[in-house]
């Protein structure tokens, strides 16, 4: 993430969730890298594997995607999968022991000026946007 970038640092997440936890993450990157600052690269890097480990431990599937694309103006971040979805309303206010928890990622989303954007159900997986102004 510190020496190669975004793109590199998340090609290698989506190999550790396949090797690790056997999530398959079809991921696409199409950034310019010179356009974020490294403290919005390290959040990035970080909301997209708290998504993933949502995957993983609620949505019971076996494969997410995740695009990330950007200008000299914003980058959207979207991790999706097929799983379980959920309610997320009630969902995002309660909180799970020893997890980071949808109020987390949408607090610090919005820390830095973005946006998250939820659309998900019971049984119609659930769809993560997050964009980013720069």
């Amino acid at each position: 993430l510190y020496e190669l970038g975004l793109a590199p640092a998340l090609q290698w997440l989506a190999v550790h969730f396949r090797s690790q936890e056997k999530l398959r993450v079809q991921l696409t990157c199409n950034v310019i890298e010179d356009s974020i600052n490294m403290e919005l690269r390290v959040l990035v890097f970080k909301l997209v594997r708290e998504l993933l480990r949502n995957v993983v431990k609620h949505a019971g599937v076996e494969s997410a995607t995740v695009r990330v694309q950007g200008d000299r103006t914003r980058v959207t971040v979207e991790v999706e999968d097929a799983g379980r979805g959920f309610e997320w309303q009630i969902e995002m206010f309660g909180s799970r022991p020893g997890g980071f928890g949808l109020w987390s990622i949408s607090d610090r989303v919005g820390g830095v000026g973005g946006e998250l954007t939820v659309d998900t159900a019971p049984g119609r997986g659930a769809h993560f946007k997050l964009v980013f102004p720069l």
